[in-house]
């Protein structure tokens, strides 16, 4: 004889409950690990860049310096992408909502 399994389905709102709960211990993990890292960057990107302007100031290569430059730049989308992501959301849905409203302006003329 076969034995019959109940399956009772889960209800959407525990799902919903347990993704929200997942993702803001994430954000908040990430937010805590975000500032040692910014600190670490931004010295190394400093190292970086006073290497690269005495080798720049040589004549040997620009291109230390610009990599510093470009670690720099990359803590700081770090830090406004980790710590402030509604406001980055948020700028992004504008563009967008502007891109589309232009097109759709355009298309109607």
């Amino acid at each position: 004889m076969l034995a019959s399994i109940e399956v009772e389905p889960i209800p959407p709102e525990q799902i919903v409950n347990a993704a929200h709960d997942a993702g803001e211990k994430i954000m908040t993990f990430g937010q805590g690990l975000s500032e040692p890292a910014i600190i670490t960057s931004v010295t190394a990107a400093g190292i970086v860049i006073l290497v690269g302007l005495v080798l720049a100031a040589l004549g040997v290569t620009k291109r230390i310096l610009s990599a510093g430059v470009c670690i720099v730049l990359g803590a700081g989308i770090m830090y406004m992408l980790v710590n402030q992501p509604l406001e980055i959301v948020g700028i992004i849905k504008g563009f967008i909502g502007s891109i589309f409203g232009a097109i759709k302006g355009g298309a109607a003329s």
